[in-house]
C-alpha cells in the first residue's frame, strides 16, 4: 500500500509541480482498487513520478540553499567593493579640487 508523505517537501512539490495531495491520494486509490492491470500500472507510474519529484526537491534543496547563500554573499561583497570605490573616487576628486584651488 502506498502512503502520501505529509512533510515540507511534499508541500513544496505540490506548489512547484502543480499537484496536490488529494490528486495523489486519488491516484493511489485507483492503483489499489482497479482490477485492470493497465490502469493499475499507469496510476502507479503517475504516483512514482510524483514521489520522484518530491525526492528531487528534498535532495537538491540543500544544494540550492548553498548556491543561494553563495550568490548573496558575493553580491554583498560586490556592493561593499562598489562603496569603497565610490569613497576612493570621492577622495580623489576632493584632492584634485584642493590641488586645483592651490594652483590658482
Amino acid at each position: 500500500m502506498f502512503t502520501v508523505y505529509n512533510d515540507s517537501c511534499t508541500r513544496r512539490a505540490s506548489k512547484i509541480y502543480g499537484w496536490d495531495e488529494a490528486n495523489l491520494k486519488q491516484t493511489l486509490e485507483i492503483a489499489e482498487s482497479t482490477s485492470d492491470p493497465k490502469i493499475k500500472l499507469e496510476a502507479r507510474r503517475i504516483a512514482n513520478d510524483c514521489y520522484r519529484y518530491i525526492m528531487d526537491l528534498c535532495t537538491n534543496a540543500g544544494i540550492v540553499n548553498d548556491a543561494i547563500k553563495y550568490v548573496i554573499s558575493k553580491q554583498e561583497q560586490i556592493n561593499t567593493l562598489q562603496k569603497v570605490d565610490e569613497r576612493i573616487e570621492a577622495m580623489e576628486e576632493e584632492e584634485a579640487q584642493a590641488t586645483t584651488n592651490r594652483v590658482f
